[in-house]
């Protein structure tokens, strides 16, 4: 007789709770509790929340677990704080735990709500253009330059195509064609969110 069928299956483990599941970093709750801001404080919101995420990716505690993607509102994969991540390594199955290998910025997130950002207007919109956001690792964003300051190993991560950060739109003068060396950046994260349709972009 042939051998019986192994479900190799896993089931799933436990789900995060109360405030492990809620605990993210404070911008990125303030994105995730704004539902109904205005589009100009959500990219507010979520370019301060990259730029902690960035951050936590290069703290012992790290960004190895994020929220899980469903779509929607819930497109957004965003570092869980401390309790999450020590509940994700012991239980690394749980539907709430998406492993990532390498921190990235979030992209292609839809805008949330139904009113544009001009507080005179009140034209419903659809979710037209989505915003995605953009990270220099190890890097200071030099605003009075157009330049970011950068310690050895920088990193630029996210599709910088189009935005602020693509090395052409940066002060090509200001040292080597934008980038300006600085060690003294090695735990910072320079942080931009946008989208290239209306090419309107918020700053971290």
């Amino acid at each position: 007789a042939p051998p019986e069928a192994v479900d190799d299956l896993r089931d799933p483990g436990p789900p995060m709770e109360g405030s492990t599941k809620s605990g993210l970093n404070m911008y990125c709750a303030k994105w995730r509790d704004g539902e109904n801001d205005l589009k100009s404080k959500q990219l507010g919101n979520m370019v301060d929340c990259m730029q902690q995420d960035c951050a936590q990716s290069m703290e012992d505690i790290t960004c190895d677990f994020v929220t899980p993607q469903s779509g929607g509102t819930d497109k957004a994969s965003l570092c869980y704080t401390n309790p999450g991540q020590l509940f994700c390594r012991e239980n690394p199955t749980s539907l709430d735990c998406k492993n990532v290998a390498n921190w990235q910025p979030v992209a292609d997130i839809p805008f949330r709500g139904s009113f544009r950002d001009q507080p005179q207007s009140s034209t419903k919109v659809t979710n037209e253009a989505d915003f995605s956001c953009i990270c220099a690792k190890k890097c200071s964003y030099w605003g009075s330059a157009n330049a970011l300051r950068c310690a050895d190993g920088w990193e630029m991560l996210g599709n910088p195509l189009d935005s602020p950060f693509q090395r052409e739109n940066l002060k090509q003068t200001k040292g080597d064609r934008g980038i300006v060396h600085d060690n003294n950046k090695s735990r910072e994260c320079a942080c931009v969110c946008g989208s290239v349709f209306d090419n309107k972009w918020t700053f971290a």
